[in-house]
């Protein structure tokens, strides 16, 4: 399919300065010019309006979006060159990426109580059970532990 060609992927923010209408067309605007230097697009993220964490060229929002394509690692310069040169791109980052297949949930099982964890320890019922001792016994009780 891509035989000497390596996965990447382009991070953009676009001005906030254009017109929403006018994002779309600077996307194609850019891919484009990314498969004009012999890229193969695989997949695009639409830009969308953002607020940025600080300042980017004095700007505090932009429109970011991303694009994965697959290129001849010699040629990822001249894309690189080509974002440079676009003045409606504020910043880019180009990076490698591989596929990865989509992680499996781990399946849960039923909880099993396990062995005390201390061997030799049984939990054994408490003593007997002592009867309900009347208001009588509790205020003797009460007086022998007083004094009174």
């Amino acid at each position: 399919m891509h035989t000497d060609k390596k996965p990447y992927e382009v991070g953009y923010l676009l001005s906030p300065l254009i017109p929403e209408d006018g994002v779309i067309k600077v996307l194609e605007e850019v891919r484009v010019s990314i498969e004009s230097k012999g890229a193969l697009i695989d997949n695009t993220q639409n830009p969308k309006y953002i607020r940025l964490a600080y300042p980017i060229k004095k700007e505090t929002h932009g429109y970011f979006g991303a694009i994965q394509l697959h290129i001849a690692p010699s040629l990822i310069h001249e894309v690189k060159e080509a974002l440079d040169q676009n003045g409606q791109i504020l910043r880019h980052l180009i990076i490698e990426w591989k596929k990865e297949p989509p992680r499996q949930q781990p399946t849960l099982k039923a909880f099993q109580p396990k062995e005390p964890a201390v061997a030799g320890i049984v939990a054994e019922p408490a003593g007997p059970v002592e009867e309900k001792a009347s208001e009588q016994e509790i205020d003797k009780k009460l007086d022998e532990i007083l004094g009174d």
